[in-house]
């Protein structure tokens, strides 16, 4: 697996190019579709300024552009900087301002230093942009803690970093659990970076969705098979019984109790209970 994201993706995507790799609502898309947009939105991007050294915000929702413009930055030779839109105005202003973003991947942008990535058509060139050499070492996103102070403060990442992560992961779950990550992680959050970007290294899918608990109402709910999320939301969650194809569930950043993963095991579907 290679030292950098949008490589080993890219490395997942010719073997797999027809496997669906990414569903948003009812919108879904191949590894093929992922990979030629991301390239198209890497152009653009590089166009407006966009390369290594540099950081670019996402400010995006989750649905069918959230991937292919992560992957696009990264393809840039830049890092990304997680931009929730559901964050209050003045928090995104104080983060861009913080990193020092000049240049901000969103929706019908209208200001200056956005880039709209979805209108950016399919006639474009997608054709990759090369320069992917190196040990992994540059940048890959830069994350704003809550802060100790009140103010956050911005994390760098490396690709190494995060590859080390995806690969031990690649080796700890199986491909069945990976078959299809529900991913309702914020962008901000360490947690995305499994939900998003592990299926997409090892062959599964991504089933976007806006949090745990529309899980129930997914179109694509029959196809999630690892649910991830922190126990007090899990507990809301099983309240009803878990899709028949969940088989493993994935805990952390609060105490998991016994009696919580009781209850995940009276779900017949599943198979093992991980405290992360």
């Amino acid at each position: 697996m290679s030292h950098r994201v949008h490589v080993a993706f890219e490395e997942q995507a010719r073997r797999t190019p027809d496997r669906v790799a990414v569903i948003a609502g009812q919108v879904r898309m191949r590894y093929a579709d992922v990979a030629g947009r991301a390239n198209r939105i890497a152009r653009e991007l590089r166009r407006a300024g966009a390369g290594p050294g540099e950081l670019v915000g996402v400010c995006l929702g989750r649905d069918e552009h959230l991937l292919p413009a992560l992957l696009g930055v990264l393809k840039t030779g830049a890092a990304y900087v997680p931009m929730d839109p559901a964050y209050p105005a003045e928090r995104l202003e104080y983060i861009a301002a913080d990193a020092g973003v000049k240049l901000i991947a969103t929706t019908t942008a209208t200001a200056k230093g956005t880039v709209a990535v979805d209108e950016i058509g399919a006639d474009a060139d997608s054709t990759p942009l090369g320069g992917d050499e190196g040990d992994g070492s540059d940048a890959a996103y830069v994350i704003y803690t809550s802060g100790s102070t009140g103010r956050p403060k911005g994390v760098v990442v490396e690709h190494r970093n995060t590859m080390n992560l995806l690969r031990w992961e690649a080796a700890a779950y199986t491909a069945e659990e990976l078959r299809g990550m529900l991913a309702t992680a914020s962008i901000c959050f360490d947690p995305s970076i499994t939900q998003l970007f592990l299926p997409l290294v090892t062959g599964g899918t991504v089933i976007l969705a806006e949090n745990l608990l529309a899980l129930s109402t997914l179109p694509a709910r029959a196809e999630v098979t690892t649910v991830y999320g922190v126990p007090s939301a899990l507990s809301v969650l099983l309240r009803e019984p878990l899709p028949d194809g969940v088989r493993a569930v994935f805990a952390g950043g609060e105490p998991l109790t016994r009696a919580l993963v009781d209850r995940i095991y009276a779900n017949p579907g599943v198979r093992r209970v991980l405290n992360l």
